[in-house]
Order: C-alpha cells, then structure tokens, then sequence
C-alpha cells in the first residue's frame, strides 16, 4: 500500500481578498495568495488573521477573507482537516 503524499488531502476553498481572489483547489494556489500579502503577513499572521466568511449563503466551498466572523481562521480550519500546512510548505519547499 501506497503511502499518501502530505498534500493529497487538500481541502479546497474560496479566499476574497484586495490583493487576491479565487478557488484555492491546490498547494500552488495556496503559494500564490501567500506571496499575494507578503511583506504584510508571515504565514502565522495569515492564518491567525484570514477567518470563515458567515454571509455566504450559497456556497460550495468554503469562503474565507479578512472578516472577523468569530469563526474558524484558516489555522483553525487547516488543523480541523488534518492539514499540517507547514509542514507541508516545508516539504514542498525543497
């Protein structure tokens, strides 16, 4: 049996943001938003700061940006899924 490579259960959502908009559907996509804020927030701070959007009645997938919904962060919603992401920028990077 085939061991499972870290980013295979990626977990796709929406982000809205100034400087970035779109489907998040892989770990490339993930790379592009976070070069989108740097030199504004380092990976911890955009986790911490990017929370789940409530108003959005009909989506598919998740939605998040910079509200402050009181719901999940990203963070939280990483760990949630089982998603280590820096881990997984971490083996990605090399």
């Amino acid at each position: 049996m085939s061991k499972q490579k870290p980013w295979q259960n990626w977990v796709t959502f929406y982000f809205d943001g100034d400087s970035w908009s779109g489907v998040v559907d892989s770990l490339v996509k993930f790379k592009e938003l976070l070069n989108a804020y740097k030199g504004i927030y380092d990976l911890g701070g955009f986790l911490n700061r990017v929370e789940c959007c409530p108003h959005v009645e009909d989506r598919v997938i998740p939605r998040f940006d910079f509200c402050t919904s009181g719901l999940p962060t990203l963070g939280e919603w990483f760990r949630e899924k089982g998603i280590d992401i820096h881990a997984l920028l971490a083996t990605t990077a090399k």
